[in-house]
């Protein structure tokens, strides 16, 4: 089972008490899927899931079943036929673009119900663990799904795929916002955590990544400085140095695997890391120029 089909097992195991949350849950539905069919009106479902749950709340609305249409060529989609004058008009003024408002929000509940209507329909989201992207396939019905988004503080951004409009969302704090409007909390953690295990893995990435730089600095700098430490013995200019590099290039060549803070150490007298950093850096010059004039 996918995440999304998760989510809307989850939307369809619990039954809305109110009759508000209950009429904004079908808006949702019919903003999404919503189509005139006669004198009847129907809601395109897609989600084998939302078949019964949607039924039931039409039900619960309208004290009848919905008609059942298994359509050719519509895909997996089940249109559910019932009647109502008011829902008739309302996709009407959908159609013609006079979309608000959507629903009549009586209750604190109303928005989560519209809301899960919505993702019903048309929603699908990705396993968070693997990428941060909530889409509504919305069809002509951009508009009206997009300014509900907005009164949520959810800002999508369009998208199409072949035939298919979409609106997304792309980032782990819309999503976790979406699903505190859904009411279903655990989401929103499951979406934190992923964000928590991606930061935390990018952020050790990263760290190594930075210590594998500096290693293979130190590397570079080192192979180069016996290099030329070498060329500088082979070509007898070791004793062109000044006393305290020929220390230093005798010392350097001897312990090649050393770290500097090490090879600091075994001065006389000891001197620091930073100390023998600059010292490396002058010989480097002064062999460079020695190994070109000669």
């Amino acid at each position: 089972m996918s995440f999304s089909q998760q989510i809307k097992l989850d939307i369809c195991s619990e039954r809305l008490q109110s009759s508000c949350c209950r009429k904004a849950m079908l808006m949702g539905l019919i903003t999404a899927r919503g189509c005139t069919h006669e004198k009847k009106v129907g809601i395109r479902i897609a989600s084998h899931q939302a078949i019964d749950y949607v039924s039931q709340l039409i039900f619960e609305m309208y004290g009848k079943q919905p008609e059942i249409i298994k359509e050719v060529g519509v895909g997996r989609s089940t249109t559910l036929l019932f009647s109502s004058s008011d829902i008739h008009d309302a996709i009407e003024r959908l159609d013609d673009g006079a979309y608000e408002p959507l629903f009549h929000e009586k209750c604190n509940n109303c928005a989560s119900s519209f809301m899960r209507g919505l993702f019903l329909a048309c929603g699908r989201i990705c396993d968070p663990i693997k990428q941060y992207l909530l889409e509504f396939s919305v069809e002509n019905r951009a508009d009206a799904v997009e300014s509900f988004l907005w009164t949520c503080q959810l800002h999508p951004k369009y998208a199409n795929r072949k035939n298919e409009q979409l609106l997304q969302l792309r980032d782990s704090t819309s999503l976790e916002e979406f699903f505190v409007l859904l009411g279903i909390n655990k989401y929103a953690f499951t979406i934190m955590n992923a964000r928590i295990e991606k930061d935390m893995k990018r952020d050790i990435q990263r760290a190594t990544n930075c210590e594998t730089g500096n290693i293979s600095r130190t590397v570079s700098a080192t192979t180069k400085q016996i290099e030329l430490i070498e060329q500088l013995q082979a070509r007898g200019l070791i004793s062109s140095l000044p006393e305290e590099l020929q220390e230093t290039a005798k010392l350097r060549l001897a312990h090649s695997d050393l770290s500097l803070s090490s090879l600091a150490a075994c001065m006389v007298p000891p001197i620091t890391k930073s100390g023998l950093t600059h010292r490396l850096k002058r010989l480097v010059a002064i062999a460079e120029q020695l190994l070109e004039d000669s």
